[in-house]
């Protein structure tokens, strides 16, 4: 009997212990993110862009979807779906946007945005804002350049990099050369858009989020709801196995 209830109290920690692991992306101290967009509903396959419902803005291409990563078969830009009305209110107070990333090569990207105004506005990377990088490491900070060929700033990625990528709402301006800066409160992302000008293949775009800075790091909703009742199920357990034991005769 003590074995079975030392499983079970070991089972119940395992699973405590393992939110962190399915969690939103890894994030720095003192930042809470959530996940407000994902590609997990695609499955894993190898398609067209616009098989997948992409915007084929700067051309289609084939896309491999692996694991929540899509990959580019070349260098292009385009965009992806678009935010759900929640997700779009979960920017309003959010400090930045914030995706999952990892490429083989070095490469070039950056991940710009219309908005849910009513005239959908545009809006990029400025030039030389600050970003962040964050993997096993720990943060890096960086600062975007200007690319003539795409007409805004782009961040610059390391060989190998394997984590998160940190653009606060005050890195972006409206695309209409006015450098005016976004301002999240009055309007949120709607439509995120991708470019990747160097490195593809190998370039892998993953999960996008929210982000603030001075909460600290919080699972999703459902990972803590899941545990919460996975812990209920495992108490109950215990219980019912010690009153079994009480009343054996």
């Amino acid at each position: 009997m003590k074995k079975v209830i030392l499983a079970i109290s070991l089972a119940l920690l395992v699973m405590l212990t393992a939110v962190s692991a399915f969690a939103a992306p890894a994030a720095p101290k003192n930042c809470k993110i959530e996940v407000v967009y994902d590609f997990t509903s695609l499955g894993d396959q190898t398609a067209a862009a616009s098989a997948l419902g992409f915007w084929t803005g700067g051309g289609d291409c084939e896309v491999t979807v692996k694991s929540g990563y899509v990959s580019f078969s070349k260098n292009v830009w385009g965009a992806f779906g678009n935010f759900s009305e929640k997700a779009q209110a979960k920017f309003k107070t959010a400090s930045g946007i914030a995706f999952s990333f990892r490429t083989e090569n070095a490469a070039v990207i950056t991940l710009g945005f219309n908005d849910n105004s009513a005239d959908g506005t545009n809006h990029i990377l400025k030039k030389d804002a600050e970003c962040f990088l964050y993997d096993k490491d720990g943060k890096q900070k960086i600062t975007t350049q200007w690319n003539d060929g795409f007409n805004q700033g782009v961040i610059n990625v390391p060989a190998g990099f394997d984590g998160t990528v940190f653009i606060p709402f005050s890195a972006y301006v409206v695309n209409n050369g006015s450098n005016k800066a976004f301002d999240v409160s009055v309007s949120q992302p709607n439509t995120p858009i991708y470019v990747v000008g160097n490195g593809a293949p190998g370039v892998a775009f993953g999960e996008i989020a929210v982000y603030s800075e001075g909460s600290s790091q919080t699972a999703d909703v459902s990972v803590f709801a899941y545990c919460i009742a996975a812990a209920a199920a495992l108490t109950a357990a215990v219980i019912v196995i010690m009153r079994r034991k009480n009343t054996v005769v």
